[in-house]
């Protein structure tokens, strides 16, 4: 109705993908079809649908082959959270590494940075042996000290990180 109304001077085509059944559709479609030039069906039953000479139609499927390739899986780097703290209970890493090991997602690493006090060893032992839990494996990495943690090497890990 609205391309009636505007009585434009350019050609207009309408793209049709349902097969148009329904009473009130099918008013519509006697009403507005004069203002279309042509008309797109992507099925020869959507463009069957449509009331026979109103107007040009041709049939264009829609592109995509079946069955389609499933899409490469995008790998994208980790998410890093690190705590940089002397390891000692009051410093909450234990809390840290149970919050991560909560999440539903598998992509998040980390690390660590800080030696431990002597009287903390039995600390570090109990978190080096969290991280080795399946939840966990791999993707707990324990730093030590660190003298200049906000600096990054070249290859964007922190000084003390294996490449």
């Amino acid at each position: 109705m609205a391309l009636r109304l505007a009585r434009l001077e350019t050609p207009v085509a309408w793209l049709i993908h349902d097969v148009v059944v329904r009473r009130d559709r099918r008013a519509f479609l006697r009403l507005g079809l004069p203002s279309v030039d042509l008309t797109i069906a992507v099925s020869e039953a959507a463009a069957r649908s449509l009331p026979d000479g109103a107007v040009r139609t041709v049939v264009v499927r829609n592109g995509t082959p079946w069955p389609v390739e499933p899409a490469r899986p995008r790998v994208s780097p980790p998410i890093v959270v690190g705590c940089n703290a002397v390891l000692t209970p009051w410093k909450g890493q234990d809390v840290l590494l149970d919050a991560v090991a909560s999440l539903a997602r598998e992509d998040i690493v980390v690390e660590l940075i800080g030696g431990t006090l002597p009287k903390d060893d039995r600390f570090e032992a109990q978190l080096r042996a969290r991280a080795d839990q399946p939840d966990l494996r791999g993707r707990v990495r324990f730093m030590g000290h660190v003298d200049a943690p906000s600096t990054p090497c070249a290859t964007g890990r922190s000084p003390s990180v294996p490449a």
